[in-house]
């Protein structure tokens, strides 16, 4: 693919912007020839162009894809799902901003970002992210700032294990996507959450009758 670096950016130089009305049949044609014949320079499955986000209804944005994004910006397909999560998200007004993806039509689309909080905040908008996923962060950092003003009286080892286990599950939802969102893992870090802010309470209470 990196051998092709050289060509992608002489094919690049050679296409021009047609004074063509966008998404009309001239304007999807002249796109889906350009795709059809650089494809090869694509580095993500055939499904996603074929079957997820078929070429025909947008041609533009994946020779877009192709020539305005440098091999390295969408080496696979996390970095693909990104990209066009950005470029879906553009679309939307500021009402469906504050609603996210949910509150549109994108949600009938197959491409979703596999990344927990970043997928939130698309999916559910300004507001759905300040709903659902700024507990988690705002009552994480509570425990964190709470056990190191004492940590050496209120931090136990029941409080690491469940610490490590809560960051641990965070820490893959960012990584790996689809465990915020989905019933059994999200009651887990919910119960791991809870028995944190039980144990750190009560370590305080103990400290607090010792002195």
């Amino acid at each position: 693919m990196l051998d092709n670096e050289s060509l992608r950016q002489e094919i690049k130089g050679t296409i021009g912007k047609p004074n063509l009305t966008p998404y009309s049949a001239e304007y999807i044609n002249y796109y889906v020839h350009i795709f059809v014949d650089n494809a090869f320079l694509l580095s993500i499955p055939e499904t996603y162009y074929k079957d997820l986000y078929d070429y025909h209804i947008d041609p533009k944005f994946w020779v877009d894809l192709i020539f305005e994004y440098d091999f390295y910006q969408r080496a696979d397909g996390r970095a693909f799902e990104k990209i066009f999560s950005d470029y879906e998200w553009n679309k939307l007004n500021t009402v469906q901003k504050l609603f996210g993806f949910s509150y549109s039509t994108y949600m009938t689309g197959g491409i979703l970002l596999e990344q927990d909080f970043a997928m939130q905040f698309y999916t559910h908008g300004y507001i759905g992210f300040c709903i659902l996923c700024a507990p988690w962060l705002a009552i994480l950092l509570i425990i964190i700032i709470l056990a190191l003003k004492r940590f050496k009286y209120i931090v136990s080892i029941d409080i690491l294990v469940c610490g490590v286990a809560l960051c641990g599950g965070l820490v893959c939802a960012y990584a790996s996507g689809h465990t915020l969102d989905e019933t059994f893992s999200s009651i887990l870090l919910a119960t791991l959450m809870a028995e944190l802010l039980i144990l750190v309470n009560k370590n305080k209470k103990e400290m607090s009758n010792n002195d």
